[in-house]
């Protein structure tokens, strides 16, 4: 079997033009601060995840960071209009949408399973039709 190279580019890009692929709400940023803190003491050093839709290009990694950015921005602090982006090779929502929860789901960052169901029902896509069982997916069930 071979292993395929999902990655395209990696290309700096005005990631304020960037589209989130999940709702706001999707995970619970228990770590919030601490990542912010981090972008603050050491820089941004970790590209965004993307996939691009057409024309559209949506945040498929990075949400939390792209958030924190504005946020920092608003604060005061001078963030580059362009950052390293890295573009997934996935042919369409579905797969890009598997691809966020199987491997960009973490235990750190977990998600909540009430707002899976709400996102999923709102972009017509259910888990059995991406192959993925609640099960194989970090939840939050506090």
């Amino acid at each position: 079997m071979k292993i395929k190279d999902l990655i395209l580019k990696t290309e700096k890009i005005n990631w304020q033009e960037l589209e989130d692929l999940q709702p706001i709400n999707l995970k619970n940023n228990y770590h919030c601060e601490k990542t912010k803190q981090s972008i603050i003491k050491n820089g941004f050093a970790r590209a965004i995840y993307v996939w691009q839709d057409g024309d559209k290009i949506k945040i498929i990694d990075g949400h939390l960071r792209t958030s924190l950015l504005i946020e920092l921005k608003n604060d005061g602090y001078e963030v580059p209009d362009k950052l390293n982006c890295t573009f997934l090779d996935l042919p369409n929502k579905k797969a890009a949408v598997k691809y966020l929860l199987q491997v960009f789901n973490q235990k750190t960052n977990p998600i909540n399973e009430s707002n899976l169901d709400i996102w999923l029902d709102d972009i017509e896509i259910n888990l059995d039709d991406i192959e993925i069982k609640i099960d194989e997916l970090h939840i939050d069930i506090t």
